[in-house]
């Protein structure tokens, strides 16, 4: 007898039977619930979703754009949205937002976060000879 929660492929029998999933035909991992699938989710990197915004705002002849410099982000906002003469037509654009009300962003997907990097260390100077 097979049970259900480990997932490695040699294993055969070191859990309860009563755990809800259950193991694949072929004896080669887990076949996951439907609820562990739910709550998992997919996360998409800014530039994607940005992308896929644009996409769906080009029908429109919009385009979003991020900022680049410190005076502009302060007066428009970290995104905001052009028309193709480039008028500016929105400030302070949430692109998560923005992405799920124009339905470019899945229930079943998140805007991946930026990860706080470390700068990095600058080398040792040689000594000179």
């Amino acid at each position: 007898m097979t049970h259900a929660v480990c997932v490695a492929r040699d294993c055969r029998g070191c859990f309860s039977e009563d755990y809800p999933a259950r193991l694949s035909p072929q004896g080669r991992g887990l076949i996951r619930t439907g609820q562990e699938m739910a709550r998992k989710k997919k996360a998409v990197p800014m530039r994607e979703v940005v992308q896929r915004i644009n996409r769906k705002l080009a029908a429109k002849g919009q385009i979003l754009m991020a900022t680049r410099q410190m005076k502009m982000t302060q007066h428009f906002g970290d995104y905001y949205i052009l028309d193709v003469r480039g008028n500016v037509i929105d400030m302070d654009i949430n692109p998560e937002e923005l992405a799920r009300k124009l339905r470019v962003l899945k229930e079943g997907e998140e805007v991946q976060r930026r990860r706080k990097t470390r700068p990095k260390a600058r080398p040792k100077a040689r000594p000179k000879r």
